[in-house]
């Protein structure tokens, strides 16, 4: 069955729906946005009975990008428009309470989008830094990185570099060294050139990659 659902009424003209990352407790969480800097609403839209209410407690955030982990346990929100100067609150959304909070991070997101492993103990914000499901920066990948990725188990993070326009791997099991993790390899080419903006995606047994852009899709086989 198809439905529409109308967009809430916006107190604040020029506010549009700007993302959206589903939980697996039943409620999206639906983040809006503004042509410039500015704090808009955070919305809660439930799956089951189509609907958008507001968290119990009202959370206003400035663009946020909303992201999954792929089991949908955990939501994680990055804010902040170019023109923010003090970097803003990291949120995290909690489907097994439903329940949002902000971190301890704080960060003015960039276009990257972020990286989050299956079941959440890992994940990657502008597209560098590597964080615990404590929120305790792990490590760092190159500030070269234009999309990444991370291997199910959390054991490699892939990135689309920019510069070489190559994929690269990183050990996540590994001491950092001067705070970066570790190259696996040498870079892989990739069969055809995405174009710009890339965004990736890994497969669920983490066998291939997917490397899509403003050219074409392209499908690789995960490196090591």
């Amino acid at each position: 069955m198809s439905a529409a659902t109308p967009a809430p009424a916006f107190a604040t003209s020029g506010t549009f729906l700007k993302s959206l990352a589903v939980g697996n407790a039943g409620n999206a969480v639906v983040a809006t946005g503004f042509a410039t800097t500015n704090n808009t609403p955070l919305y809660y839209y439930n799956t089951r009975n189509p609907e958008f209410t507001q968290p119990a407690s009202t959370v206003d955030l400035n663009n946020a990008t909303a992201a999954a982990s792929a089991d949908r346990s955990k939501i994680w929100l990055v804010q902040g428009d170019p023109t923010v100067t003090s970097p803003p609150s990291v949120y995290q959304y909690a489907a097994s309470t439903q329940l949002i909070g902000a971190t301890s991070i704080t960060l003015n997101q960039n276009t990257i989008l972020p990286a989050i492993d299956r079941e959440a103990t890992r994940f990657v914000l502008n597209g560098t830094n590597v964080y615990d499901s404590d929120f305790g920066l792990l490590g760092t990948l190159p500030a070269t990185t234009g999309a990444v990725v991370l291997r199910p188990d959390a054991t490699r993070a892939y990135t689309f570099d920019s510069t070489s326009g190559q994929v690269h791997a990183f050990d996540l099991t590994a001491t950092p060294n001067g705070g970066a993790f570790p190259e696996v390899g040498s870079g892989t080419a990739l069969a055809g050139s995405p174009g710009s903006d890339v965004r990736m995606a890994i497969s669920a047994d983490g066998g291939s990659l997917f490397l899509a852009g403003s050219n074409q899709i392209v499908v690789q086989p995960t490196p090591p």
